[in-house]
């Protein structure tokens, strides 16, 4: 399965250390939006690398004293390990491919671009508004979907359907079901969401539309306050799905 296992406790961040090769650690802590995606990168990298690299996450709020020893000061933070030896860190990365050429860089090693690729699927769905930027819907790793911020755009026009935050929160479902439909999933296999309200005085309003739709499935949600948001958005939402069997 392309995902991070998770090192939930000090004897197993000493297995994982103890272990020969090649080893990126993913620090992260649940509240960090940036977290979540960098994790299905490292994920993909691992995969690709056909076992040549292991990939854990460790949150750092759980593992204070481990992060204390490490200096960790922000999060996401990838740590690099070979034999158990830290020999480089990084904040961050934007894509897979820097992330697989850090890792060559340090370990002296290669990791071929066309697996990463094969490791992980970009998602298109023509019946949701097209991405006004460099991404995809979605990305399909194994069973997850990983699906990108959206918000209340008309389809046909790239435009909000409304300056109303209930019309747009409805058209922000509609178009994630149609993603989602994309990947083969529906609204019940979402696992974590992600709302993001302009201002929080819409929460109540928006927060009815979105129980609504997961009257039969309630996810673990986030709610975070942002200064703005593109075309006019009052809202926007992100989600990740599990695709059982997959």
């Amino acid at each position: 399965m392309a995902t991070l296992s998770n090192l939930t406790s000090a004897e197993r961040v000493d297995a994982a250390l103890a272990a020969p090769g090649l080893l990126v650690l993913d620090v992260y802590t649940q509240s960090c939006v940036i977290c979540r995606r960098i994790e299905p990168m490292v994920a993909a990298v691992a995969v690709a690398s056909e076992g040549a690299v292991r990939a854990h996450k460790l949150d750092a709020e759980r593992h204070a004293e481990f992060a204390a020893k490490h200096d960790i000061r922000s999060v996401p933070t990838l740590l690099l390990f070979r034999d158990g030896q830290l020999i480089d860190r990084r904040s961050g990365f934007s894509t897979a491919s820097a992330l697989r050429d850090w890792i060559g860089a340090k370990a002296h090693t290669s990791i071929g671009t066309d697996r990463i690729m094969s490791a992980h699927k970009l998602v298109d769905a023509p019946e949701a508004p097209q991405p006004p930027g460099p991404f995809s819907h979605a990305t399909v790793i194994g069973p997850w979907v990983y699906v990108s911020g959206m918000g209340g755009l008309d389809p046909k026009t790239g435009q909000v359907v409304s300056d109303d935050v209930i019309e747009q929160t409805r058209q922000t479902i509609v178009n994630l079901e149609a993603i989602l439909a994309a990947a083969g999933c529906t609204l019940q296999h979402v696992v974590k969401a992600t709302v993001y309200l302009t201002d929080m005085a819409d929460y109540p309003r928006v927060n009815k539309v979105y129980g609504e739709a997961f009257a039969h499935n309630k996810p673990a949600r986030t709610c975070v306050a942002v200064s703005a948001l593109p075309v006019r958005e009052r809202m926007k939402i992100d989600l990740i799905a599990y695709r059982e069997g997959k």
